[in-house]
């Protein structure tokens, strides 16, 4: 009971949702908060930058606990973004997972990923005609200065 009081009194901007639960108590005993449950699991998922309402476009990944969870992010910040140990830690899960999908959609308009593959098969025969047009481009680059 004590636990299912503070995450409503300290993660809710609605004073009065307390003393409605406890009145509710009161009434109806505890065995009722057993319907609290799906609200308390998606604003725990929202504590961890989660949307429950959001359908994942990958599989599920591997079932983890919030110290693996909570790693995981340290070392998303600290590895990948680079952020001191001090600033991955004052950042939410969310901001350090909206971070990193910047960070590779960053890195996927610098180098490319493989969704970018030319629709070709570069094993199929080129013509003469398409050899020279491509020497003659790679020489005009050359002249421009172009690599």
């Amino acid at each position: 009971m004590a636990v299912v009081a503070d995450l409503i009194e300290h993660g809710s901007n609605d004073a009065a949702a307390l003393a409605a639960l406890v009145r509710d108590i009161e009434k109806n005993g505890v065995l009722k908060l057993d319907r609290l449950k799906p609200a308390l699991m998606q604003y725990i998922a929202a504590l961890i930058g989660a949307d429950a309402d959001e359908t994942p476009e990958t599989s599920p990944s591997k079932a983890m606990t919030f110290a693996e969870f909570f790693e995981s992010c340290f070392e998303i910040g600290t590895g990948w973004l680079g952020w001191t140990p001090e600033a991955t830690w004052n950042a939410t899960p969310g901001e350090i997972i909206a971070a990193q999908r910047g960070l590779i959609a960053k890195l996927k308009a610098i180098h490319g990923s493989t969704e970018d593959e030319p629709t070709y098969d570069p094993r199929e025969d080129v013509s003469e005609s398409e050899v020279l047009s491509g020497i003659a481009k790679l020489k005009a680059n050359a002249r421009r200065g172009k690599h």
